[in-house]
């Protein structure tokens, strides 16, 4: 599809890597707009939600970046660079290093690191949330923060999320946020970083679906990696995946329109 003519003023956006992460959510946003950009999917549009007791509709930026670093960053890049861009959202699953935290759990992440899991050393500098948004995001509400890893591949096998977590101390790991939060605060946009866990410390991932999940891959080789997994005797395992990503879009959705909602007041007041 061609390229459509950005928005003159300014517009929050809403990055998520995968749309089956946010599906409530997306029913709720009412398209304007769309485009594709490489891996990415772009919607501008409204989304309809509860501001103050009010329902009512803001203007929204709903960025589909595909999963990992290289989609991650172009996504982010593109949207930058082309819109005007005054609040992030970055929304979406993870996988629980800590025993501590479970399916389905949300957590806001408070501080980032990127990790490179074959030299197994931490690369770059940590990014923090803006400490008076964590505040105010705390305040209103109830779940509670985290750290998080963000990795070049997923992280299958139990054995490596158990070393990871003695090596780091950091609760849960992803493939994107990182890419995105320092892209952000490189342009001095401001974010907040929602998550919800998908598989457990304890659950071990079938190897192939490192491939699934993988972009740019031709039906047959999709095809091929599925088998795979069949032959591993993964079929239920990602049977039980799907239906937690359902529950944990939902967990999303509600979490999201509460996060929306506080920080479109917020604006609406002059704070930011």
């Amino acid at each position: 599809m061609n390229a459509v003519a950005p928005p003159s003023g300014e517009v929050g956006v809403l990055f998520v890597a995968n749309a089956h992460e946010i599906s409530p959510l997306k029913r709720e946003f009412k398209v304007q707009r769309h485009q594709r950009q490489g891996a990415m999917r772009l919607f501008d549009g409204n989304y309809a939600g509860d501001y103050g007791g009010d329902q009512m509709q803001t203007a929204l930026l709903l960025a589909i970046t595909g999963m990992g670093r290289e989609n991650a960053r172009y996504g982010c890049e593109w949207v930058l660079s082309h819109y005007r861009v005054n609040f992030a959202y970055i929304v979406g699953v993870a996988g629980a290093l800590s025993s501590e935290i479970s399916t389905a759990d949300c957590f806001i992440c408070h501080r980032l690191f990127q990790y490179d899991l074959t030299a197994q050393q931490f690369v770059g500098t940590p990014i923090d949330m803006d400490q008076k948004n964590l505040a105010l995001v705390c305040a209103q509400l109830e779940i509670p923060s985290a750290s998080m890893l963000t990795v070049d591949r997923l992280v299958c096998r139990v054995e490596e999320k158990q070393r990871l977590f003695q090596q780091t101390a950091v609760a849960a790991v992803d493939l994107e946020t990182y890419h995105l939060a320092s892209l952000l605060q490189e342009k001095r946009v401001p974010w907040v970083a929602l998550r919800c866990v998908l598989d457990e410390a304890s659950d071990e991932l079938p190897q192939a679906l490192q491939s699934l999940v993988s972009g740019g891959q031709t039906p047959w080789q999709q095809l091929r990696n599925a088998t795979k997994i069949a032959r591993q005797g993964g079929l239920g395992q990602l049977s039980q995946l799907r239906k937690r990503l359902k529950h944990c879009a939902i967990k999303l959705e509600a979490n999201f329109r509460k996060l929306h909602e506080i920080f479109s007041l917020d604006k609406a007041s002059g704070s930011h």
